[in-house]
């Protein structure tokens, strides 16, 4: 069944009730379209400018987890609007979608990892693994919830124009593990595309499927080889550099397209209230990286003496 988007801006209310939407529109705003009682009507939202649009034309219809999805984005502050920021894609955009901030909240993360693990339902998933901050947290709730096994990584930036990722504790799977792999958000399939090239060089099974929380493809088809699973999609309109507006007016950039690597460009581009909650997760997200490279070390160190 296809709800509406449960959200409340202005003059009018959308509540989820059960299994059913309760509506409220002031009388004078239904008059002027007609709405009656039993009426059908459609509701649109625009995140970044907190619109809502009633009217009796479908302009998008969104399932319920979509909705309590894009309404959790909205909570966490995750919309930046009316700013100049480059992406991962070096495109210019000027909206941007923080998936990585809400992520970074554990009682967000814990709401989204429960609905990737319905979208999962019936799939076979023996290890999580993650690469980014974005995927961190996300990760660590679903394997949790799985009680599967963490792989933990790491992007480690580009080398010849291609994205190197390193995985630190492959050793750890069997050979028949099915390998979950997450993030935040898919653009392009680039960066998850090179840390599938990672997992399965170093000879394991391919990895069964992918969980993003963000479909940005905007209909692209993204071929990863394996099962791709988002929550929900949304569209940001992207300019290349020599035909972006807000250079032509010379706003300053905001350089996001590292924000997996250079944390102070992402902390300081958040609104101050939201930058300890980030701050925290970057540094949670380096702990565990360096405790299990650690942990490889002394893996390494006990096996020399073994011999």
């Amino acid at each position: 069944m296809e709800h509406y988007h449960p959200l409340s801006f202005g003059t009018v209310s959308v509540v989820q009730k059960g299994g059913s939407l309760q509506i409220t529109i002031p009388v004078d705003v239904a008059k002027l379209m007609e709405v009656k009682v039993n009426d059908l009507v459609r509701i649109s939202f625009d995140p970044f400018t907190r619109e809502m649009t009633v009217s009796k034309e479908c302009i998008r219809v969104v399932s319920r987890r979509e909705a309590e999805i894009l309404y959790l984005l909205q909570s966490a502050q995750a919309y930046l609007s009316r700013g100049h920021y480059i992406l991962n894609s070096n495109r210019h955009s000027r909206d941007y979608v923080h998936i990585r901030l809400a992520l970074a909240h554990e009682q967000y993360a814990r709401q989204i990892g429960q609905a990737v693990l319905e979208l999962l339902e019936g799939e076979r998933i023996d290890a999580v693994a993650f690469f980014t901050v974005g995927g961190f947290k996300l990760a660590t709730a679903v394997s949790m919830k799985l009680k599967a096994k963490l792989v933990v990584g790491e992007k480690l930036g580009r080398k010849n124009k291609t994205i190197e990722v390193a995985f630190y504790n492959l050793n750890e799977l069997e050979r028949n593990d099915r390998i979950l792999l997450v993030d935040d958000v898919l653009t392009t399939g680039e960066s998850l595309r090179a840390a599938i090239r990672a997992i399965e060089k170093e000879g394991r099974e391919s990895v069964a499927a992918v969980a993003v929380v963000v479909d940005r493809s905007q209909g692209e088809h993204v071929d990863l080889n394996a099962s791709l699973f988002s929550l929900t999609s949304i569209s940001l309109r992207e300019y290349d550099a020599a035909n972006c507006p807000m250079c032509k007016q010379g706003l300053p950039t905001v350089d996001l397209s590292r924000a997996d690597i250079e944390e102070t460009a992402t902390i300081n581009s958040l609104p101050e209230s939201q930058r300890p909650v980030m701050t925290k997760a970057y540094k949670d997200f380096r702990a565990m990286i360096a405790t299990v490279k650690s942990k490889k070390v002394q893996d390494v160190e006990v096996h020399k003496v073994e011999r």
